[in-house]
């Protein structure tokens, strides 16, 4: 239950931190990293994440509402997964395995696996979903 309130952790290393019960109101996190840190029962308010790196923390949607989350990283936590409304799935036919992403009830194809087990990358994607396809088959995220 630490009081974190204004803390300045700007450009800091915190990888993995627990935060559990801490009151972080006001803490400026810009530019740090805190993969997988813990962020159960904590008070947000006006909390600064920009440019932060949040990549599997269990930050909560409905506890951030006020924070600035300019440009964070949010890969693999319940941020990132409901504000982009993407889902991915496999789909399998003939043999051949394709990765597909669904938005707004639309279906795009990206990548296909073929029998033969070389990778085909398809058909353009459309910009409204965020990312493009780099020729290696990366995720290339659009700002």
């Amino acid at each position: 239950n630490a009081n974190l309130s204004f803390a300045d952790f700007r450009k800091t290393n915190l990888t993995g931190a627990n935060f559990e019960g801490a009151n972080l109101e006001g803490a400026l996190f810009c530019e740090a990293c805190l993969k997988g840190a813990n962020f159960r029962n904590v008070h947000f308010c006006r909390t600064d994440f920009r440019k932060a790196d949040l990549t599997d923390t269990n930050i909560k949607k409905e506890n951030v509402s006020d924070c600035d989350l300019t440009k964070a990283v949010l890969v693999g936590t319940d941020l990132g997964q409901k504000d982009s409304g993407m889902s991915f799935y496999l789909k399998e036919k003939d043999g051949e395995v394709t990765l597909m992403v669904r938005k707004e009830d639309r279906h795009h194809a990206l990548l296909t696996i073929t029998k033969k087990g070389t990778l085909r990358r398809e058909k353009d994607i459309p910009p409204h979903l965020g990312f493009v396809l780099d020729n290696q088959g990366r995720i290339v995220l659009l700002n």
